[in-house]
């Protein structure tokens, strides 16, 4: 058994999507073995030439439906990883620009829980073809996500999404990693490594309906993440940070769940 984190670092926002200044839905998800391990979204604004560094951007919170697995911050895990396991790193950006302005803080919150949801379901069930494939097709189903789940009549055409993919390892392959020793103050005791995909050239929305005519140049973006390699389970930093080290000092682990229970299962590793 071996421990791993998974990290959405930053986005490189080429050529946002529309006219008007892009406000992305990010999602963000692990699956081992086809089991959603982690997932979670946010909502941040995207311009031509700008740089999303994914740490100043909030994570939806309030219900074990929009945030699973993460410590702090885009970082999932760390997660137990059993030989034979199959790993899948996914992540997804549409722009919701046209009608943000319109909308409350509640329904910017109910559009992120559906982007999410949608694409968690299409790469959980996505058992006989490439997982990245599957987030593409259902961003493109969804279309305009403000219209299709809130009924909003649409003020522009640039809605939809921006980029999708997802990245698949093996046990193996990610024991094999070129990992680097690197101080880190969300993964303690940790080698990392750090990924570009694609290596060459961007992701486009061009799968995406995108009309140039109106919306101009097509959306291209370059996506960061990285590994984490766990070499030990801190108890007092991980437990800390998800109860609170001074819950943990008072109170101590029976207060935090029935037993029988393990450490393990109390931070969702």
């Amino acid at each position: 058994m071996s421990f791993y984190a998974f990290a959405l670092d930053s986005i490189d926002t080429i050529f946002q999507r529309g006219k008007l200044s892009d406000f992305d839905v990010i999602t963000f998800c692990i699956l081992v073995n086809q089991v959603v391990r982690a997932k979670a979204v946010g909502s941040t604004p995207a311009v031509t030439g700008g740089f999303i560094a994914l740490g100043s951007v909030g994570i939806a919170s309030g219900s074990a439906n929009v945030q699973k697995g993460f410590q702090r911050s885009w970082v999932a895990g760390p997660l137990s990883i059993a030989p034979g396991d199959q790993i899948n790193i996914c992540y997804s950006g549409t722009n919701t620009s046209d009608e943000v302005g319109q909308l409350s803080a509640q329904q910017q919150a109910e559009v992120e829980i559906k982007i999410l949801d949608t694409v968690v379901s299409a790469v959980a069930g996505a058992v006989t073809g490439p997982i990245g494939a599957a987030i593409t097709a259902v961003l493109g189903f969804i279309g305009d996500p403000i219209g299709k789940f809130l009924g909003f009549h649409k003020e522009g055409p640039c809605n939809g999404g921006v980029f999708s993919d997802a990245v698949g390892f093996t046990d193996t392959a990610l024991a094999n990693l070129a990992y680097e020793s690197r101080l880190d103050v969300d993964v303690p005791d940790a080698k990392v490594v750090s990924f570009t995909k694609p290596d060459q050239g961007h992701y486009t929305d061009e799968a995406f309906a995108h009309d140039t005519s109106v919306c101009g140049h097509i959306a291209e973006s370059v996506v960061h993440f990285s590994v984490y390699q766990v070499s030990a389970m801190s108890w007092r930093f991980y437990g800390g940070r998800r109860f609170g080290l001074r819950t943990l000092i008072e109170g101590g682990m029976r207060q935090l769940a029935s037993a029988p229970f393990t450490m393990r299962s109390l931070l969702l590793v």
